[in-house]
């Protein structure tokens, strides 16, 4: 089919029945026709009954179409086909733009306004003007909550909170994954958050206040910035989980010609190997290599980030920026240690001052997660330094009970018990048990002196650890990274080598000489296991 010429302002009626649907697009797609005949034939759009004045599209079944749809078109034609291009035009707060007209005029006969769609609860809720109508299909107004309670199809029973009016009256969207809500298989935004985004409504991700235990009823938004539009891996439903999960996106591979890139293909790494040839059987020289493949990327919508204010403490919420480079979604809630005005203030109340010093000198500072490493010209040695001169003069001598002619055996190192040593004291003659007490107590009192030297060595022993088959770097209650070599030195720090997240949420990186390891200021971390919009 040829492409029809057109602009954003041309707007496309389709028929339904004795309806007719007025919708645009950005861009007229080829499979326009066809989408609506498999509408009509499917029940996408289907009359409302009781009602002759509205339709109501099934939007489950309509987004399962577009999405088949859309594939379909950037397939063939690079076309844009999505809920962007085909947007019901708002007449008023009750919804979407439907009119009846005259099967033999085609006059358009003028309906009254009612709450017949999703779009419509949604505007109404935030407006505060539904009256009495709070149930629109499985969307329904509960207090000050407009959620969406999964029956029929979605066998999973239950509810999405969508949205919350707060005691405040601001009402604030939920930027959590709704599972029941909308089109969940396929990893964008449900209708309903759609609506919100429109209507510049602040999203926040409920589940990240449930798994931090934050009272959101409390919550005041200091600053946002605003949703981003970020390029990440496409979300794909895995039906042996149940559940949606991003695709991958790097791959190995091997051949015999020197990888070149295109368009779709990245090369991250290659370098010469004996690699197996298929047509001679054997192996010869040719290229292993590592590359990223951008046709498993899409775009992605992200609330932006937040500064949050609940009870007397701070919170940032926002996106790790560092992992975007490396295509990683990784979110993050951290409680601030002192109070924020802004988001970038925020971002550098995280900086502890040793951090802030190290950058104004200009040092290359590292950072993975909530830990930064600064660069040192340090040359750090397995063996542990000599012992303070008064530390190894006191544990130099151990006490000998020779010494103080105590006839008996004892442990090395250890102090007499003259309750467990009765007995043999009672075998000494009368007259030299006084004097061999006090020998004991003499004897004793070194011991103690030795003991208290020793313990003094092993602190200042057990301040230096030199871990060379690697360790863990741990912060608060966050999942530790792993470093390959980490020496400790009196509380701080010290890694070289490789440096890997045991959770997989960051890139690896690779320190060259020893650096100093430091944590964020954050208060409390929490880790957010949840999917967010």
């Amino acid at each position: 089919m040829a492409e029809e010429k057109t602009t954003k302002s041309v707007i496309r009626k389709k028929k339904v029945g004795s309806y007719m649907l007025k919708l645009y697009e950005v861009k007229v797609n080829p499979y326009w026709s066809q989408f609506f005949t498999e509408a009509r034939k499917s029940n996408a759009l289907i009359e409302k009954s009781g009602d002759e004045n509205h339709i109501t599209p099934a939007t489950d079944i309509f987004g399962n179409l577009v999405d088949k749809y859309k594939k379909l078109a950037i397939q063939e034609g690079n076309y844009k086909f999505g809920n962007d291009d085909f947007c019901w035009r708002a007449k008023t707060s009750a919804g979407c733009e439907m009119e009846k007209v005259n099967k033999h005029t085609g006059a358009v006969v003028k309906t009254g306004k009612a709450i017949s769609t999703f779009e419509g609860l949604v505007r109404a809720f935030i407006h505060n003007k539904h009256g009495r109508k709070r149930k629109v299909g499985n969307y329904e107004i509960i207090g000050d909550k407009l959620v969406y309670k999964g029956e029929g199809r979605n066998a999973d029973f239950g509810e999405d909170i969508i949205a919350l009016r707060l005691k405040n009256k601001t009402i604030i969207g939920n930027a959590s994954k709704l599972p029941r809500c909308g089109s969940y298989r396929r990893g964008d935004e449900a209708p309903a958050q759609r609506v919100m985004f429109d209507m510049n409504i602040p999203l926040i991700p409920f589940n990240v206040f449930q798994e931090a235990k934050l009272d959101i009823q409390k919550t005041r938004i200091v600053e946002r910035s605003g949703e981003d539009e970020l390029i990440l891996p496409r979300w794909e439903w895995d039906e042996n989980s149940a559940q949606l999960k991003p695709v991958q996106i790097i791959f190995d591979n091997t051949q015999i010609s020197k990888p070149k890139e295109t368009k779709d293909i990245k090369i991250l790494s290659m370098e010469r190997d004996l690699v197996q040839s298929d047509k001679i059987g054997k192996k010869v020289k040719g290229w292993r290599y590592t590359y990223l493949d951008r046709t498993k990327l899409a775009k992605r919508h992200f609330v932006g980030a937040m500064l949050l204010h609940v009870k007397n403490k701070y919170f940032l919420f926002d996106v790790d920026r560092k992992e975007l480079e490396f295509y990683r979604f990784n979110p993050f809630l951290a409680e601030l240690p002192a109070k924020a005005r802004t988001i970038k203030e925020a971002y550098e109340l995280l900086k502890p001052l040793e951090i802030r010093n190290a950058l104004k000198k200009g040092l290359k500072v590292l950072r993975q997660g909530e830990w930064f490493f600064i660069p040192t010209k340090r040359r750090i040695s397995e063996k542990k330094p000599a012992l303070p001169v008064n530390v190894a003069k006191g544990i130099k001598n151990t006490p000998d009970t020779d010494k103080f002619n105590i006839g008996f055996w004892v442990s090395h190192g250890a102090e007499i018990d003259l309750k467990e040593k009765q007995k043999e004291i009672s075998r000494v003659k009368k007259k030299y048990r006084a004097s061999l007490i006090k020998r004991i107590k003499d004897y004793n009192k070194e011991i103690r002196i030795y003991q208290d030297w020793k313990r003094k060595a092993q602190q200042y022993e057990s301040q230096f650890n030199f871990y060379s088959n690697g360790a863990d770097l741990k912060a608060g209650n966050n999942r530790p990274n792993r470093v390959s070599k980490l020496y400790v030195e009196k509380g701080q720090n010290f890694v070289t080598g490789n440096v890997t997240h045991t959770g997989r949420e960051h890139e690896p990186i690779t320190l060259k000489g020893w650096h100093k390891a430091i944590p964020n200021t954050a208060t409390k971390s929490f880790t957010i296991t949840g999917s967010i919009d």
